[in-house]
């Protein structure tokens, strides 16, 4: 062999090795995605735990998670595809470490299917009724006159205030929203207002209502 094919060789060799390094680099899954892709994996655990058989009341307003706060982060991007993707355009990963990610993401997701039919909200969410406040409340969701609602009410009688702050309602909304893109209900959890302010003894603003979603929970649908 010739000295130039010799370094051409060995220049080849070189360019095989140094390629193979960047791809083994490229494949290797950072420490922080491993933990993350072991914490869905534990979610699904979480899911798994949760006692079989008849229907559960949840409370959120003591505990807001199916799970855990830990666990819950995980459970929309599972059965949403929308929002799987949305959180994989910030979280850089190679095509080997995205495949893995939809593996964890679908055990958790068949868990889910299991489970979280047996969720039910609690009946107080919804003791008090106003048809007119209520319909503020729909308009607040986006599609929300599409919804099919099962429940919606509030859990409170009278305007509640705390301070100087805006009169208040805490009300929720029980309801399959046709926007989303995966087959569960979600429970809305929204807060209606007065826009008055009170200054001292003073109220100031013009006092009309308005309502914005301040939370959402996974919840199972009613038999359809």
């Amino acid at each position: 062999m010739s000295i130039y094919n010799a370094l051409l060789a060995g220049g080849m060799i070189s360019c095989l090795i140094g390629f193979q390094t960047v791809r083994a680099q490229d494949e290797e899954m950072s420490p922080t995605l491993k933990q993350k892709l072991e914490d869905i994996k534990d979610a699904t655990n979480d899911v798994l735990n949760l006692s079989s058989g008849a229907k559960q009341s949840v409370n959120v307003e003591r505990n807001p998670y199916i799970v855990s706060e830990q666990a819950e982060q995980w459970i929309l991007r599972a059965v949403s595809t929308r929002e799987r993707e949305r959180w994989y355009r910030f979280q850089p990963m190679s095509a080997a470490t995205k495949v893995e990610f939809d593996k964890a993401f679908q055990a958790l997701a068949i868990a889910l299917d299991k489970k979280i039919g047996q969720l039910i909200p609690d009946s107080r969410f919804f003791a008090f009724r106003n048809a007119s406040e209520e319909a503020i409340m729909v308009l607040a969701i986006p599609n929300g006159d599409q919804m099919k609602i099962h429940k919606i009410g509030f859990i409170h009688d009278q305007w509640q205030r705390r301070g100087d702050s805006r009169p208040f309602k805490k009300g929720y909304i029980w309801a399959y929203n046709p926007s989303d893109d995966h087959k569960h209900c979600t429970l809305y959890s929204l807060l209606l207002t007065q826009n008055y302010l009170y200054m001292s003894d003073d109220r100031v603003g013009d006092g009309k209502l308005a309502a914005d979603v301040v939370d959402k929970n996974l919840m199972g649908c009613p038999i359809r």
